[in-house]
């Protein structure tokens, strides 16, 4: 059976939880959700730039002033009330917290700056028509694309808490494909969800003559990248977005053959 067969999906658990095609209306919680899973969590395991402000505590750009720190405790410890030694020794352990919050404050811009692109000019400006499965003829490709979401019924309300896309924008081999924006809430992670969206994708794309994917990702989702790996995907490119031996940070490029 096509994963489009039916427009709105089997039900996942006891019809709590159901995977469709995206339609208009769930704009606003699609465009919610994909910036959770770049920007907010409630612990820093649960975004990437909460992952991010974690790891850049041991990176060498950051590490360097806990080095500083210890001259300045050093200076403090051998101070014997000497003013000028105290103020010297205050002043470099003050470099802690403050190099900290410098290099916090270039990841986040870093971060905003990417995820206020795709809300204000990217694919999340109208998910409908960017990831349309029947384009108008001003939109289309050649490729196949598509956008689903898994929605979540709690009591009375319908909320979306997964979603994947299939974008053929990115290749002029149509026989070439993209898997994006998969991304998961976190009341509802480690229940499978994300590999029936992954699975859904392989069968549509298949289906339509999709022979390879690639995608994209970051140091920062490194729980993802090994999900990949297990489910056979193969990283072909890796570019610097940090500096080499200052602050590791990596864009990779996977590539699985369908």
């Amino acid at each position: 059976m096509s994963a489009l067969d039916s427009k709105h999906g089997p039900p996942l658990t006891d019809g709590q939880l159901r995977l469709r095609l995206y339609e208009d209306a769930d704009l606003g919680q699609v465009r919610n959700l994909v910036v959770a899973g770049n920007l907010r969590g409630r612990s820093l395991e649960n975004s990437s730039l909460g992952v991010g402000k974690k790891a850049l505590l041991w990176e060498p750009i950051v590490a360097i002033s806990y080095v500083v720190g210890l001259i300045g405790l050093f200076v403090l410890f051998t101070a014997r009330q000497d003013p000028t030694r105290i103020l010297s020794g205050l002043a470099l352990c003050a470099v802690i917290p403050l190099w900290v919050k410098l290099w916090r404050w270039q990841l986040v811009k870093r971060w905003n700056v990417y995820v206020r692109e795709f809300l204000d000019e990217g694919d999340m400006v109208d998910v409908g028509r960017f990831y349309a499965v029947e384009k108008p003829k001003d939109n289309d490709d050649g490729g196949p694309s598509a956008f689903w979401v898994v929605e979540a019924t709690e009591g009375k309300e319908k909320r979306i808490v997964g979603c994947i896309g299939l974008d053929s924008r990115g290749h002029t081999d149509k026989s070439c494909g993209e898997l994006r924006r998969l991304s998961i809430s976190e009341d509802y992670r480690r229940r499978g969800i994300a590999l029936l969206l992954i699975r859904t994708l392989y069968t549509y794309a298949r289906e339509r003559g999709v022979t390879k994917l690639t995608l994209t990702t970051t140091t920062y989702q490194k729980a993802a990248r090994e999900l990949y790996k297990r489910l056979g995907w193969v990283e072909v490119k890796r570019f610097a977005l940090g500096v080499p031996l200052v602050w590791d940070l990596h864009l990779y490029t996977l590539e699985l053959k369908l």
